[in-house]
């Protein structure tokens, strides 16, 4: 059995999402937070240019993030801008803001009717284009399709592995002895995909709370934090993944030496491997092989093409008789 994934996109984010991705800057802070932080939700998936945002004709904007740099502050003193400003926050036009610095002091002692009703994040820095690069980068990861699935993630020497398969089939066993061997721990249980950027797929915890996201649950034994357990260097935010494994009760058929299972993601084709979960025992060892084959073919090594080669194209079992 094949796991179907069910490829969402995000038709608006969390303006408090995009705070907590922004959050670990050093240049950034939240300098108003309103009471209706939690709810407020972002439509644009760009920032909005102040000086742009001013072109727009009505109804062309949903509710977006509007970059206040220093220089732009001069456009307030045309006539009808000001009154604008203050029309698209009113509206929800303007969800939040993002000023620089510099501009902090005209907006808290001039326009209390504007810092009233929107939250804002202060950018410390001074290179603003490297900054709004930045947030838009965060926005694109935001706005980027995205599935959530049952099943487990880990990195195995630098590649991102999903493990699938029915419950009680032993995903989350066969993860933590990966963890015990060194490897890097993603999710379980919940594990989102993230089509970001584009040629990529990302793994990361479903959880919706930072507290659970690298939790694990074990039959026999409960929920353990493998934080808290393994420590810091046994876990892992996110990773790109490079393979799908599939954790089956059916029987599963020995593979001719070139065939490759693959399933599709995003329009992207993803290698697939299915193990029977008979032998659950190797299945660690198994995914360990698997990823070092696959390490080995992006370099142009395949064995299973030099046989191929040298039996001319019969398996070994004709060749034996």
């Amino acid at each position: 059995m094949r796991k179907n994934f069910k490829i969402e996109e995000p038709e608006y984010v969390f303006f408090k999402d995009l705070f907590s991705l922004l959050a670990d800057e050093e240049d950034v802070e939240l300098v108003n937070k309103i009471d209706e932080f939690e709810g407020i939700k972002i439509f644009e998936r760009r920032l909005i240019e102040f000086h742009d945002y001013f072109k727009f004709k009505e109804g062309t904007i949903k509710s977006g993030i509007l970059y206040w740099a220093h220089d732009a502050s001069s456009l307030l003193n045309q006539k009808g801008k000001l009154d604008k400003l203050i029309q698209g926050v009113n509206s929800g036009k303007i969800s939040g803001l993002i000023v620089d610095t510099s501009v902090l002091n005209k907006l808290f002692e001039g326009m209390e009717s504007l810092v009233d009703k929107v939250p804002i994040i202060a950018y410390k820095g001074k290179d603003t284009n490297y900054f709004k690069s930045r947030v838009n980068s965060y926005l694109a990861f935001c706005f980027s399709p995205y599935s959530i699935c049952h099943g487990s993630a880990v990195e195995v020497f630098g590649e991102g592995v999903l493990v699938i398969g029915e419950s009680g089939s032993g995903k989350s066993e066969c993860v933590l002895e990966l963890i015990e061997r060194g490897h890097l721990f993603i999710a379980d249980d919940l594990v989102k995909l993230v089509n970001y950027p584009p040629a990529s797929i990302l793994l990361m915890s479903g959880s919706q709370s930072e507290s659970f996201k690298f939790f694990m649950e074990l039959r026999g034994i409960g929920i353990i934090d493998v934080l808290r357990t393994f420590g810091p260097s046994r876990v892992k935010v996110k990773g790109e993944l490079t393979m799908v494994v599939e954790i089956t009760s059916q029987e599963v058929d020995r593979r001719p030496y070139v065939e490759r299972q693959s399933i599709q993601l995003f329009g992207k084709r993803v290698p697939f491997f299915s193990f029977s979960v008979k032998e659950r025992g190797l299945i660690p060892t198994r995914i360990e092989t698997s990823v070092l084959e696959y390490k080995l073919k992006k370099f142009g090594f395949e064995a299973g093409q030099v046989i191929k080669g040298v039996l001319g194209g019969r398996s070994d079992k004709e060749t034996a008789g």
